[in-house]
C-alpha cells in the first residue's frame, strides 16, 4: 500500500505517469528498492524540466552544465522531453526561442548519446 501511495503522490493525478512508474518497478522484489527507484525517476524528471526551463530562459552555460551533471537518463528520452516541452511552450505563446531550441534538438542522438545532448545544450545556452 505504501508503494501505491508513493506512486500516486509522485504522479500528481496522472494515470499515464502512474502506469509508467508501475511498469518500471513491477519486478523489484523489496519495498526499499522500489522506493529508491521511484525517487530516482522523480529526480530525473525534475532535472529534465529544470533543463528545459533553463534553456528557454537563456541561462548561462555554468547553470545548464550543472543541471546536465544531475541528469542520468537515456539521452533520446531527454531529447523527446525537451522537444515536447518546447512544443507546449509554442502552443501556448509566441516563442521564437522555443522554436530555435526545437531545431537544435530535432536530430537524433542515437550515435552520439550523452555527448550529443551536451553539445545541443551548449549550443542553446550560447544562442
Amino acid at each position: 500500500d505504501k508503494i501505491f501511495q508513493k506512486i500516486a503522490e509522485v504522479c500528481d493525478g496522472s494515470p499515464r505517469q502512474a502506469l509508467v512508474i508501475l511498469d518500471q518497478i513491477i519486478d523489484i522484489p523489496d519495498d526499499e528498492s522500489a522506493f529508491a527507484a521511484i525517487q530516482d525517476m522523480t529526480i530525473n524528471e525534475t532535472s529534465v524540466l529544470e533543463l528545459a526551463q533553463a534553456l528557454l530562459q537563456k541561462s548561462k552555460w555554468a547553470t545548464v552544465s550543472k543541471i546536465l551533471k544531475e541528469i542520468d537518463g537515456e539521452p533520446e528520452k531527454i531529447r523527446y522531453a525537451i522537444l515536447n516541452y518546447m512544443s507546449m511552450v509554442l502552443l501556448s505563446k509566441d516563442s521564437p526561442r522555443a522554436s530555435i531550441i526545437m531545431d537544435v534538438f530535432l536530430e537524433s542522438w542515437m550515435y552520439s548519446g550523452k555527448a550529443g545532448m551536451i553539445q545541443a545544450c551548449y549550443i542553446c545556452a550560447n544562442l
